[in-house]
């Protein structure tokens, strides 16, 4: 449950949307909804300022409009939302504005949060996001989905020249082992995010070369209410969030959860907020 959630707001359709969902999600929680009126400004400078007040406010989440691919505004909250992502510890919610249709014939679910993807590797980091998924489901009624990618990489030219059947069946014994590794680690991983969340849990593997279109076609066929995962990285750029991440933003226009992991070091500039306005340039 939340505490005190963040919201940053404009006159913007995007921004209504984000407001009902946190408006939401602290009405189901009792918490503390805070607004934060964003003012023109370099929009990682904006984004610091509003790092620092949720450090000040001790706040557990930020809920953050992100509106359509294509808008000009869409580059700024692109940008606010790169910088929150790599410099604050505080989880991250991105909220599309009403999304199209992901293909057709599929109804989304409500904004309840009632089926949460959640993409995981073998990493540790990767499983700093169950403290936020456990936060933002609804407890004993959503329902988790823990998914993981195993990547299948193309063989090369000279790996196909040089085939014979040995090659591929210990090939194919290999991936068997890593499915059924992935399995036992899910298997675990999902006791542990049952009980922080209260949830019913359900642990997928898929093999694929593409591991953002294997998570998109997993949430379309599922027809997910969210997903959520920990980013890797520390800097403001595409590296940051990760490719797979910037392409499940920009195509599925679902709420996305973000998280950086603890283990990064918060690599804020520390702007006095009475000079936010001066400063132009940001890493």
């Amino acid at each position: 449950m939340y505490q005190h959630i963040l919201i940053p707001v404009d006159d913007s359709l995007a921004a209504d949307r984000a407001l009902r969902v946190a408006g939401g999600l602290a009405a189901r929680d009792g918490a503390t909804l805070t607004s934060l009126p964003l003012r023109a400004a370099v929009g990682c400078v904006m984004a610091e300022w509003v790092s620092r007040q949720a450090r000040e406010l001790d706040a557990d989440l930020i809920v953050l409009a992100a509106p359509r691919i294509g808008r000009l505004s869409s580059v700024f909250a692109e940008s606010v939302g790169d910088y929150l992502v790599a410099h604050t510890d505080v989880p991250l919610l991105e909220v599309p504005e009403d999304p199209r249709p992901m293909r057709p014939g599929v109804v989304r679910s409500r904004n309840d949060f009632a089926r949460i993807l959640v993409p995981v590797d073998e990493s540790a980091e990767s499983r700093t996001i169950f403290g936020p998924v456990a936060n933002l489901a609804r407890h004993g009624v959503s329902q988790i989905l823990l998914l993981r990618v195993i990547e299948q990489p193309a063989p090369s030219l000279q790996r196909l020249l040089r085939s014979n059947y040995h090659e591929a069946e210990r090939d194919e014994q290999a991936m068997q082992t890593a499915v059924a590794d992935a399995y036992e680690e899910l298997t675990h991983a999902a006791i542990d995010l049952a009980a922080r969340s209260d949830c019913d849990v359900d642990s997928y593997v898929i093999v694929s070369r593409d591991v953002a279109a294997a998570i998109l076609k997993f949430a379309w066929t599922y027809n997910v209410s969210a997903i959520a995962m920990a980013t890797h990285g520390s800097g403001a750029s595409l590296q940051s969030r990760g490719r797979v991440t910037a392409r499940l933003e920009r195509e599925s226009r679902l709420p996305l959860l973000l998280r950086r992991p603890p283990s990064a070091p918060w690599r804020g500039r520390g702007i006095p907020t009475e000079r936010a306005s001066e400063a132009i340039q940001c890493s």
